[in-house]
């Protein structure tokens, strides 16, 4: 008993200096994180002078679901996130409209995050932006935590981090999460897309929105606040109201996909919609 209780302690910290090490060599230039690396793979030129394969690592690949959430290792794969069974439907959408299977299996939470820029995953980024999913890092081998939402605020310096897992809790009641997009086809990549994570209070006004949206800016991701929305019911009338602040809030960049004038009012209507999937949630 005292031997396996020993080893046991020397296996995790053998895998904790696992950690640390990766950790260092991620913050040093020229240096890539894979766990999985169906992206960055898929090309025939790295200009990396390192890769770390972080598959490895138990603490990586921690994947602990309940009622109230999942909380998943930077390692764990986007596919296996689909077997929680409490996954809200935005997520489940985001994840298999438009990012195949073989992707799914071959790319790691922590690699989702950092391929951010990447068209197939615009979903995926905007419902962790607007569920403001909670992200521990690892740096100078002490441990933080931080909402998504905060830390994309200062997006070189979120690429900087050794991120260890990410918590993504369930939706209660009062509280909706929804998402729309618009592409050229039903399983195309989308040209823009929003979510919007919305609490009603008792009373049955919005006590607080949050959303995000994606192809609208030259960012990968905008977070935002409709202010006309809280304190007010949230009814068909009133999203149409606070709608017309999306405009004033993006800054699209025209491409082959379409205008600047056109992303700015698809975004408008992507959001229009994401809050009526809300409305529709809240009065089940």
């Amino acid at each position: 008993m005292i031997i396996g209780k020993t080893s046991w302690l020397i296996q995790r910290l053998i895998f904790a200096r696992l950690r640390l090490i990766a950790s260092e060599l991620a913050q040093k230039p020229g240096s890539l994180l894979l766990a999985g690396g169906a992206l960055a793979l898929g090309t025939l030129d790295l200009p990396y002078s390192t890769v770390i394969d972080l598959q490895a690592i138990p603490e990586l690949n921690r994947l602990d679901m309940d009622e109230g959430g999942v909380t998943l290792g930077s390692a764990v794969k986007l596919e296996q996130l689909l077997g929680w069974e409490e996954l809200p439907d935005v997520f489940r959408r985001a994840l298999t409209r438009a990012i195949p299977a073989n992707i799914r299996t071959n790319l790691s939470i922590l690699e989702s995050l950092r391929e951010r820029q990447h068209p197939m995953l615009r979903e995926w980024l905007a419902a962790i932006t607007a569920h403001d999913i909670g992200i521990e890092w690892l740096k100078e081998g002490q441990l933080d935590w931080e909402s998504i939402a905060g830390l994309l605020v200062h997006a070189d310096e979120f690429d900087q981090l050794f991120i260890t897992s990410i918590d993504i809790p369930a939706v209660p009641q009062r509280q909706a999460l929804g998402a729309a997009f618009v592409a050229r086809t039903p399983a195309d990549v989308p040209i823009v897309n929003a979510a919007v994570y919305v609490y009603l209070n008792e009373e049955n006004t919005v006590e607080s929105m949050f959303g995000a949206l994606c192809g609208a800016t030259a960012e990968p991701v905008l977070g935002f606040t409709l202010e006309t929305l809280i304190g007010s019911p949230l009814d068909a009338a009133n999203i149409a109201s606070a709608v017309k602040a999306v405009a004033a809030l993006v800054n699209p960049v025209g491409d082959y996909l379409g205008s600047a004038e056109y992303r700015r009012e698809i975004a408008r209507v992507c959001v229009e919609r994401a809050l009526a999937e809300c409305l529709e949630q809240l009065s089940a």
